[in-house]
This record gives C-alpha cells, sequence and structure tokens, in this order.
C-alpha cells in the first residue's frame, strides 16, 4: 500500500503509480492517426503530382496539333486521318514518360468556327499509392489551344 500523508493526499509516488499504463495506448491511438495523415498526404500530393503531368502531356498535344504540318491536314487546313494519329502519338509518347496509360485520347479540331482551335482530351484511371479509398481514379482532362497554322492562313 502507498504511502499517504495524512493531511496532504496522495503523494507524486500514489499519482505515478495510478497512470503507469496509460502512455502506451495514448501512444498508440496517435501514432495510427499521425501515420494514416502521413500516407493521405502523400497520396493527395502524388495524385495531384500525376494529374499535373497528364494535363502538361495533353498541353503538349494540343500545341503539337495547333502547329502540325500542313502536309499532315487537308487542303481547308483540317487534320487528315495521319494528322489526328499523329497528334495522339505524341499524347502517348508523354504519358508513357509519366507511366500513365490512356484508355482515350481525343483530338478535335474546330473547322467551321470563327475562330480555328485544337482540343485533345485525355481519359483514363490514375493509379493511388496506397489504395485507401480504391485502385484507381477517373482522370479526363481537355486542352484547348488556338490553330496556328489555321490562323495564320487566313489572318497573315
Amino acid at each position: 500500500m502507498p504511502d499517504r500523508h495524512p493531511t496532504r493526499g496522495p503523494t507524486r509516488r500514489d499519482v505515478a503509480a495510478a497512470t503507469r499504463g496509460q502512455s502506451l495506448p495514448e501512444m498508440g491511438i496517435v501514432v495510427v492517426l499521425l501515420v494514416t495523415l502521413c500516407i493521405g498526404i502523400v497520396e493527395v500530393g502524388f495524385g495531384f503530382l500525376r494529374t499535373n503531368m497528364i494535363v502538361h502531356a495533353a498541353r503538349d498535344g494540343a500545341r503539337f496539333g495547333a502547329t502540325l504540318d500542313p502536309a499532315l491536314r487537308s487542303d481547308t487546313g483540317c487534320f487528315t486521318g495521319g494528322g489526328i494519329a499523329a497528334v495522339q502519338e505524341q499524347v502517348r509518347t508523354v504519358l508513357s514518360s509519366v507511366g500513365f496509360e490512356a484508355t482515350s485520347i481525343g483530338v478535335q479540331q474546330d473547322c467551321d468556327g470563327n475562330v480555328p482551335i485544337v482540343t485533345v482530351t485525355i481519359q483514363g484511371p490514375l493509379d493511388l499509392v496506397f489504395n485507401l479509398i480504391g485502385d484507381s481514379v477517373d482522370v479526363d482532362r481537355s486542352i484547348t489551344f488556338r490553330d496556328e497554322i489555321r490562323d495564320c492562313d487566313t489572318a497573315c
């Protein structure tokens, strides 16, 4: 039985003995929460990084399409099948350096509007690192550029 002073209440030794096993469960809870928070930060950061790289791949493809060689265009300046394939191949090349496999790479060109534009759309599953919220998240990114070759033909 711990010593008690009759007028002062419990001594330090009494208080230490009463809370002896309390710090271990508290530390376990804090460590689990801290590790989960760190894993979440890494997961979100990695997702933003890869999504940013996919956007840059779409931008590179749209820029490539906006300055596409006239030999891969029709007489009106619109893309031929070879022109669309060249833009898609450019986007695939950039995406392969990132490690992203797109399920769909869309290339559209507005040949009828007043402002000639080229739009590249990339869709596909973005794999996650720790799979806390599933295996992957669907990504759909689109970039539009002014078609410089057709714009120059009409304005230059």
